[in-house]
């Protein structure tokens, strides 16, 4: 460092890194420390906080990602857990909360995600779900609240929105429904009161509001109506 302080510090054999190879912070404390076998890194690879706790460690393999990572939270506690294989994720990818809590569990296949994903609330219960297919979701993700409830589906074909995206209400009942083609809004946008009556309803081309959007009172009776082209209201012509 320009004030003097190591930077890093390894050694060589034959124009290659060979043993213990550390990067220090401005501190004096260790960043990075690996251990390399013909300039390749080989063992266990850690990195630390510049408090000095260990923040992340790794076993490589001839300069690959090979076995379980691991990053932890200050505390000393798990905050990730990783599969490697050959440098790629590989298997499951678990998160945790600095309580302990699962907090997601991912399934990856390749470095890409693929089967079923899985986050969740500290308390435990389940936040959101859905499937992947080559890095893409695929099919329902629903999103619940902290109380169990589903609070939302959403439909996908590779990655995109396909189909209805829909919010629910704690009772259940549909609060507002949408439709999308290749993850673009197409068709009626419809909103509703949460006793399932219809509170307003606006048609959707190509992503844009398009016709005439209409307003209901909790009785559905029509109150207000407003016109719009290509995204923008037309202003009312006056009579």
């Amino acid at each position: 460092y320009e004030n003097g302080t190591l930077y890093s510090q390894c050694n060589y054999e034959d124009g290659k890194i060979k043993g213990i190879g550390k990067i220090y912070y401005q501190n004096g404390q260790t960043s990075n420390e690996n251990s390399f076998v013909d300039g390749k890194p080989n063992g266990i690879t850690k990195h630390y906080y510049e408090s000095g706790e260990v923040e992340a460690e790794i076993s490589f393999v001839d300069g690959r990602k090979q076995g379980v990572g691991k990053t932890y939270y200050k505390d000393g506690k798990i905050k990730t857990e990783s599969d490697f294989v050959k440098d790629s994720l590989n298997g499951a990818e678990k998160e945790y909360y600095e309580s302990g809590k699962l907090k997601s569990e991912r399934s990856y296949v390749g470095g890409t995600e693929e089967g079923t994903q899985s986050y969740y609330y500290e308390s435990g219960k389940l936040k959101a779900q859905f499937s992947c297919i080559n890095g893409f979701k695929q099919g329902l993700e629903k999103r619940y609240s902290e109380e169990g409830k589903l609070k939302r589906e959403i439909n996908y074909v590779y990655g995109k929105k396909q189909g209805f995206d829909k919010f629910y209400f704690e009772n259940g009942k549909v609060a507002s429904e949408a439709n999308y083609i290749n993850n673009i809004e197409q068709g009626i946008e419809k909103t509703y009161y949460e006793s399932g009556k219809l509170e307003s309803e606006i048609s959707y081309v190509n992503g844009k509001k398009e016709g005439t959007g209409k307003c209901y009172d909790k009785n559905e009776k029509l109150v207000s109506e407003k016109k719009y082209a290509d995204d923008i209201e037309v202003p009312a012509q006056v009579k």
